[in-house]
């Protein structure tokens, strides 16, 4: 009799957690996906273009639920609802490879992304992190953030474990876990702020006026409103803001580039300074070949005119050379490391191809190659083909952006985030959809 009354008792006080043993949740793919999204998501907004996801005994590859292997840094949010016959808390447990945040009911659960380290136990558990989520009576709504490191596989663990006692667990270190504050009125997004990484954004070719003015000009206030809902700390554009450099057309672009909330940092390309519109594109934008800091600690921003080096104006040549050289030294000087922009990629296909129009000049390539290897360089960035590639040279990445323009590789229109990481830089595209 005494079994058969311990066993009811057992049943009663495990009902509520059985009812979360298999949870119906639907996943989205999307790098520019945030913290945020999964915080909108927990108040029951619902994920567009998602696929089903289930997690056996708490784990998961997201993998395999993608279809491919996803890239270092890929994210995804994942959403579920779940029923509870009372108001009660739970002790949930979660690990992803690497980041993560669980939202309930539109609060921060627990988070990784800001206040701690990502996951060092690998293959992740639900059990490396453990925390209480308040579940009302009725309908809950939880949403996940997920954030991919480096492992082989990307891993992600989740469970609901048991119902707590406020009086037996009150003292767990679970409980002691203070919550992530997220402040009223931020905007999407922005709440996310990786101390480790830092984001770029490298825009190539606006271009408006090439084909269809129309056209162009709507994918660019499109690249604009894409930017401000990002996770990028500041943009560099590559050259040629719009197909003919007027005051009149210059004014338009510097209407529409007034809505970007980020930092912005402009470089010359042969349609603003060609035609003699040199001096009009530096009364509107300033100097043409420039250095400063960018707004994440420990990087310095070189921007070259490499029109100069295509079709060189005595004496300016050589005092742009000369502020190469010294901005390369002082930054090796202060430990700091340097990401070069210019408009002309230093070589299409191979290092040692033709002098072309879309190419520098061989002697400035042998020249950066040199410097390269002797100063802190991590990125070249460029544009003017109309083709996007990325290129490992003499151990910098040389990063040519998509744009909304003409694409003559017929790739999609958009802009590249840079994701730079200790020694490591990442790019990926962010796509402008028409």
């Amino acid at each position: 009799m005494k079994r058969f009354i311990f066993a009811i008792l057992f049943c009663l006080s495990t009902m509520c957690f059985a009812q979360f043993d298999n949870l119906t949740w639907q996943i989205r793919f999307d790098d520019t996906l945030m913290p945020e999204n999964a915080l909108a998501a927990s108040t029951g907004t619902l994920l567009e273009e998602t696929k089903p996801l289930a997690f056996q005994d708490g784990l998961v590859e997201l993998d395999k639920i993608a279809g491919r292997k996803l890239h270092i840094y890929a994210h995804a949010v994942a959403q579920c609802t779940v029923t509870s016959e009372e108001e009660c808390d739970y002790l949930a447990g979660m690990g992803v490879d690497w980041w993560f945040q669980c939202c309930v009911n539109g609060e921060v659960a627990k988070s990784t992304v800001e206040n701690e380290p990502g996951n060092a136990a690998y293959p992740p558990s639900a059990e490396n992190f453990l925390f209480p989520v308040h579940l009302k009576k009725g309908v809950n709504h939880i949403a996940l953030f997920f954030e991919r490191g480096n492992g082989d596989k990307w891993l992600a663990a989740f469970q609901l474990f048991r119902k707590l006692d406020p009086a037996a667990d009150a003292d767990k270190p679970f409980y002691a876990v203070p919550k992530l504050e997220v402040m009223p009125g931020r905007k999407p997004r922005k709440a996310y702020v990786n101390r480790i990484r830092k984001v770029l954004a490298q825009l190539a070719d606006p271009q408006i006026g090439m084909h269809d003015y129309d056209s162009e000009l709507a994918r660019f206030r499109k690249e604009i409103d894409l930017l401000n809902d990002s996770d990028c700390q500041a943009v560099v554009i590559c050259g040629d803001m719009m197909h003919r450099t007027t005051r009149e057309s210059l004014t338009v672009f510097q209407k529409e580039l007034a809505r970007l909330t980020l930092p912005v940092f402009i470089v010359a390309g042969n349609h603003d300074v060609g035609q003699n519109s040199r001096e009009l594109f530096q009364e509107f934008f300033g100097p043409t070949y420039y250095a400063a800091d960018l707004p994440f600690e420990g990087y310095r921003l070189v921007v070259i005119d490499t029109n100069l080096w295509q079709t060189p104006i005595p004496q300016e040549n050589e005092k742009m050379d000369a502020m190469i050289l010294r901005e390369l030294e002082a930054a090796a000087a202060a430990g700091k490391k340097v990401i070069l922009a210019g408009h002309a990629p230093i070589f299409q296909e191979d290092e040692d191809e033709d002098e072309a129009y879309y190419n520098l000049p061989l002697e400035k390539r042998q020249w950066l190659k040199t410097l390269f290897g002797r100063y802190p360089v991590v990125a070249y960035l460029a544009g003017h083909s109309h083709t996007a590639f990325s290129v490992l040279w003499n151990g910098v990445l040389l990063s040519n952006a998509e744009t909304t323009s003409a694409a003559f590789d017929k790739v999609n229109y958009g802009f590249r985030r840079l994701v730079f990481f200790g020694d490591s830089v990442y790019c990926n595209t962010i796509p402008v959809k028409e």
